[in-house]
């Protein structure tokens, strides 16, 4: 079966995911059409419709950017397919369907406002901190969430969180979001993300059951942080059980740092994980072992060259300066060493690289280096902007001659 639809916004990431289909490259594929111009259209994308039980394969073809999308869905599974066509058409342009979601939107809102005023809350007050939900506020919006399309559910589950629930209430909150989590198939919904803020010993034996069904894949990850905050003694064996399973591995790391003592006999499959493909799993596997008190490795060299004041950068060096994963500092680093005949090298980027794997967001690191280039004396100078989780920014400073040679070995971004 093949349908064509037209979106009114790009890329339409939202309608799909209201479809019940997940396309796990669209955004990094439409950032590379209309942003870097490295892809054109057409093109083909895999994905899934994931609100089937196995997911049902398809293709989304990409036809159009600009202020919509135009793209054609293949499927094999007929009826799955008209349920897709069916979601699609409905927040289609020629359905006005921005208006179409715009209104739901306010009445959902409009019959949350109106079960939380019941108990004289509003969402403005919850957010002050002037109430929590009563379990007459939490059973109302419970029995909504029955009544509303699942792309709608998120925006109701998302105020069971822990800053709104009493104590005394996490149980009972939990127990029905696990049964949300065991109902959603959107592998975009961050319900295991409230069950990890609520959890309680009392739901520990379903967490151990949601943690060991495969079928849940990649959105266990918070469950595992959630089994580990019951401290139910359990909790480690299991969770070390998925650590070799993809998009939960990380999430297993962390959570098993949590645990201390009951996480040591673990060490052997934690460290194994030093040699995992993704460098994020690679570095939580090192602040795990060393949370456990084992090392992952040599201790990492001292910061010699950290400087407290980066104001002291001289004005007469030239910048260069880029935004990267956490996978491109070392990189990025190694094309500055060519640039250089002596003092930054292998044990200078290590040196960094150590600094940068403990600063936390919003932190900044300025490193000072004497070297030679060119047959002449001078200085380097590397900052680094934690802007987000593993998102530093990276700026490098140096005369005009090392800036350019830099710049010339750089990737156009």
């Amino acid at each position: 079966m093949r349908f064509e639809v037209n979106l009114p916004n790009t890329p339409g990431l939202w309608q799909l995911r209201a479809a019940g289909v997940d396309v796990p490259r669209l955004f990094d594929f439409w950032f590379d059409v209309t942003i870097k111009r490295k892809e054109k259209l057409p093109a083909e994308l895999p994905g899934e419709y994931f609100r089937a039980d196995p997911p049902v394969g398809l293709s989304v073809t990409i036809l159009k950017f600009d202020k919509q999308t135009q793209l054609a869905v293949e499927i094999d599974d007929a009826a799955a397919g008209k349920k897709i066509r069916e979601r699609l058409r409905h927040y289609s342009v020629e359905n006005d369907g921005a208006a179409v979601a715009e209104r739901e939107h306010k009445q959902l809102w409009a019959a949350i406002d109106k079960i939380l005023r019941r108990d004289q809350l509003s969402y403005d007050k919850l957010q002050r901190r002037e109430g929590v939900l009563t379990r007459r506020a939490m059973e109302g919006l419970m029995e909504l969430a029955a009544e509303v399309e699942p792309i709608r559910r998120q925006s109701i589950c998302d105020l069971f969180t822990d800053a709104w629930i009493a104590k005394a209430d996490r149980a009972f909150a939990a127990t029905w979001l696990i049964e949300q989590f065991e109902e959603e198939r959107d592998p975009d919904e961050q319900i295991g993300v409230r069950l990890w803020e609520l959890a309680v010993p009392a739901i520990a034996d379903d967490l151990i059951r949601l943690l060991r069904d495969r079928r849940y894949r990649d959105r266990r990850g918070p469950i595992a942080l959630a089994l580990a905050k019951t401290k139910d003694p359990r909790a480690a064996d299991v969770i070390a059980s998925v650590l070799d399973e993809e998009g939960v591995t990380r999430w297993a790391l962390e959570a098993l740092g949590k645990l201390k003592d009951r996480a040591a006999k673990h060490v052997e499959p934690i460290r194994k994980q030093l040699r995992h493909a993704d460098n994020d799993v690679r570095r939580e596997a090192k602040k795990t072992l060393k949370k456990l008190g084992f090392p992952a490795d040599a201790p990492p060299p001292p910061p010699v060259h950290l400087v407290k004041n980066r104001k002291t950068i001289p004005k007469v060096l030239e910048e260069w300066s880029q935004n990267l994963d956490m996978d491109d500092v070392v990189p990025t680093l190694q094309r500055l060493t060519k640039c250089v005949e002596s003092g930054f090298g292998e044990a200078e980027i290590a040196e960094v690289a150590a600094v940068v794997e403990e600063m936390k967001a919003e932190q900044t690191r300025a490193f000072r280096f004497p070297v030679t280039a060119d047959g002449s004396k001078g200085e380097v100078w590397v900052t680094v902007f934690m802007d987000d989780i593993d998102a530093p920014d990276l700026a490098i400073f140096g005369d005009a001659k090392i800036i350019k040679k830099f710049d010339a070995l750089s990737p156009e971004p």
